[in-house]
């Protein structure tokens, strides 16, 4: 990833996050990087990726599940309104 300096980066690491889910690079019920793999891969700080995952669970678009780690969700509807809202955010940024 090239992280831009004027916006956290746990930010950008959920858009990329939403990317990757709205894309279906990660689907429905799929078992996403533990947080010490991610932030190996993006070489960022673990606790980055943390926050990032964290907030992520807040909006229901990962869930943790015991002894198996985080998943995408399996709400479809939640799927679905990411797509909409990311849509939505690259049109604006086109119209602009």
């Amino acid at each position: 990833m090239n992280y831009d300096g004027n916006r956290p980066i746990y930010q950008q690491i959920i858009e990329q996050v939403e990317h990757w889910i709205a894309s279906n690079h990660w689907q429905q019920n799929e078992k996403v990087p533990s947080v010490r793999q991610l932030a190996e891969d993006l070489e960022v700080n673990p606790t980055t990726i943390q926050r990032a995952y964290s907030l992520l669970e807040q909006e229901e678009i990962l869930v943790s599940q015991r002894g198996i780690g985080k998943l995408v969700t399996d709400k479809t509807e939640k799927i679905s309104d990411l797509r909409l809202r990311l849509i939505e955010a690259h049109l604006t940024a086109f119209i602009t």
